[in-house]
């Protein structure tokens, strides 16, 4: 038996000697060309070496590809690159194949884990896993990042969610956590819309044509930065939040260690500013809105409330602060209401004011009375209550040079003018100076309209008092004129002219009628003499009454009586038929056409119509005392205050005042 296992093996070598290629078969095939040895057999194996993997393992030097049968592990095991790598079988694998896809499903994967926390896990001490219940992807390293490099730029990260064509609206949703699935980042793809939302609404949106909106407006955006409504108090807060209002919509700017700035304008050197200025100091806190130039053109105060235009330290509630020489402040005290100052300079020259009022209109718009509502004016005052020693408009002067006063009214050229309180330029002091000539005394050649002063009054037209001298006036034509008749309680003096300093005193004659008078000179004519009165006399003597003739001659006669008188002239003679021709005077006084019977008003005649007058009225320069009142009716002149004067003055404030 050992002869035919030798012949047997002699016979492979020179097989081999012969052909390089061995075959082993039954069938006497040749080898394969692509195979040194061809073992083929349907009932038979190879069998290759069989140790333990300590014997394995003390091979020396094995050669790359050395094929044993490792009976510890029961598998076989090659050696390749340096070291002995196992061949398993199907059963041994971890990795289930399916075609081209393999899986795993009896336990956790780790890739540089040793021991996996999650079914896939990444990266020593579980920084990055894959759960397979949920699907959570978790990132436990708080450097971490997910980065999508874009194919041309390395720099500019992109990231692409799906695919174009897609039926779900919402291609992009980022929830807050398992819990809450639908708090987070929504994409909505149809209306190109990104949202921040929570379980019941969207609460913010950002369009993809670059308007935001927020709250109420988060869908539906009406500007470019839209806010609107919201279930917290406070819509936006940039800073510290300041205020005390959670209720309501409110927009908060708040530093607590300086000034708060909001600019607002075209760019950075043309815009304008609303500045919070910041003091630890409450009083001294204010805010401003500031223009280019960084002048304060308008402040309010953090301490009381006050505004000003122009500074940063208001000394009332609304303060124009132009500058020192010039403010005005509005709402000042509780006693001053309102100020108005300025400290006028010379080299501002002519027409300074402290405050200018101007009326104007683009068509005729005329007032329809004298009374507050239906009157214009470039000012209107109004005095709801006349108090004693109270005005609806006062103004006081100290009148230190003269042309000057406290009120003064004029046409626009200053061509007639009224004052009150004014000192004129020969410093005597005036209550009231009118004027409307600008020319002097004396007539001229213009057309004169001007009147210097007119009074209408229902008792008294004018009242006139004078310690040293009641009235004086002058005239061109005539210094007096009184239409009606004139009363007075002392003599009537003229004053005539004689080249010397003092004039000759004359006095007028008074009678108890009222009579008309006239004079002259005439001539007997052989003893008899007709006169005729000048056509005055005749025109104002009364015809129901004689006229009384006084005649007297000049010269040695035998006596001149009258014959005849009547209201055209009289008729004389000498006595005794004498025949002389002496000239003779006369006086014919006659009762005046019309006043036949004159009707006087009986209070004026009394005896007490002056004092009456005294008492009834003041010089209300005395505050230590008041005038008694006067007032006429049915015919008579009574002292006192009428009733009708003392009104309710509630009641008349009620009916009269000015819509408010």
């Amino acid at each position: 038996m050992k002869g035919i296992y030798l012949f047997i093996v002699v016979l492979i070598l020179l097989a081999v000697q012969s052909k390089a290629q061995v075959a082993v078969n039954t069938d006497g095939t040749n080898p394969d060309p692509s195979a040194m040895l061809d073992v083929k057999s349907t009932s038979r194996g190879m069998l290759v070496p069989r140790m333990t993997t300590a014997q394995r393992t003390a091979i020396a030097a094995p050669a790359f590809g050395l094929l044993v049968f490792d009976n510890t592990t029961q598998s076989f095991w090659f050696y390749s690159a340096g070291s002995w790598v196992e061949l398993t079988d199907q059963g041994s694998l971890q990795w289930t194949p399916n075609g081209s896809n393999i899986s795993y499903s009896a336990g956790n994967v780790g890739i540089g884990d040793a021991t996996p926390a999650s079914t896939l896990t990444v990266g020593n001490g579980d920084k990055f896993q894959v759960s397979g219940t949920q699907g959570d992807v978790t990132f436990t390293d708080d450097e971490a990042t997910i980065q999508f490099p874009a194919t041309t730029n390395p720099n500019s990260p992109m990231m692409y969610m799906f695919s174009a064509g897609t039926q779900n609206a919402d291609r992009m949703v980022i929830g807050h956590s398992p819990s809450f699935p639908k708090w987070g980042i929504e994409y909505h793809d149809s209306l190109d819309f990104v949202y921040f939302r929570n379980s019941a609404s969207r609460i913010a949106g950002f369009n993809l044509n670059g308007s935001v909106g927020f709250g109420e407006a988060a869908e539906s955006h009406e500007a470019t930065f839209h806010v609107k409504g919201q279930s917290y108090g406070r819509t936006a807060v940039f800073g510290t939040p300041v205020g005390l209002d959670f209720t309501s919509n409110n927009v908060s700017f708040g530093n607590d260690a300086g000034s708060v700035r909001l600019f607002i304008g075209k760019n950075e050197t043309d815009n304008g500013e609303i500045r919070w200025n910041y003091s630890p100091n409450p009083s001294e806190g204010y805010m401003s809105i500031l223009t280019p130039g960084g002048s304060q053109t308008l402040s309010l105060q953090e301490s009381g409330g006050k505004v000003g235009v122009g500074t940063t330290l208001p000394q009332s509630k609304f303060e124009v602060f132009y500058n020192n020489n010039n403010y005005v402040q509005l709402g000042i005290t509780e006693v001053t209401g309102n100020y108005f100052y300025q400290n006028q300079t010379p080299a501002l020259g002519y027409g300074q004011s402290a405050l200018l009022a101007v009326r104007y209109r683009v068509s005729s718009t005329p007032g329809a009375g004298y009374d507050f509502l239906s009157s214009g004016a470039a000012m209107k005052v109004y005095s709801d209550y006349g108090d004693p020693f109270t005005f609806a408009m006062a103004a006081h002067n100290w009148n230190d040079f003269g042309r000057s006063g406290a009120v003064f009214g004029a046409d626009n050229a200053g061509s007639y003018f009224g004052a009150l309180a004014y000192k004129n330029s020969s410093n005597n002091n005036y209550g009231g100076y009118f004027t409307s000539s600008t020319n002097g005394a004396g007539k001229g050649t213009l057309a004169k309209t001007g009147i210097g002063i007119g009074a209408w009054g229902e008792l008294f037209g004018a009242e006139i008092h004078g310690e040293v001298y009641g009235l004086y006036a002058e005239g061109g034509d005539y210094a007096l004129y009184a239409d009606g008749t004139s009363f007075q309680n002392g003599p009537q003096v003229h004053l005539q002219p004689n080249g010397t300093d003092q004039q000759t005193v004359l006095y007028a004659n008074v009678s108890t009628d009222m009579t008309v008078q006239t004079s002259g000179f005439a001539e007997m004519n052989a003893g008899k003499a007709t006169i005729t009165f000048d056509e005055s006399f005749r025109n104002s003597v009364s015809a129901d009454f004689p006229v009384v003739v006084t005649v007297t001659p000049v010269g040695v006669s035998q006596g001149i009586y009258l014959t005849e008188t009547n209201t055209t002239g009289f008729s004389v003679a000498e006595a005794g038929d004498a025949k002389s021709n002496v000239r003779f005077a006369f006086i014919a006084i006659g009762k005046r056409a019309g006043y036949e019977n004159p009707v006087i008003p009986y209070e004026v005649t009394r005896k007490d119509y002056s004092s009456k007058i005294s008492r009834g009225l003041h010089n209300d320069a005395d505050i230590k005392s008041e005038g008694e009142g006067l007032y006429y009716e049915n015919g008579k002149l009574s002292v006192g205050k009428h009733p009708s004067t003392n009104v309710d003055r509630i009641e008349a404030a009620r009916q009269t005042q000015p819509v408010k």
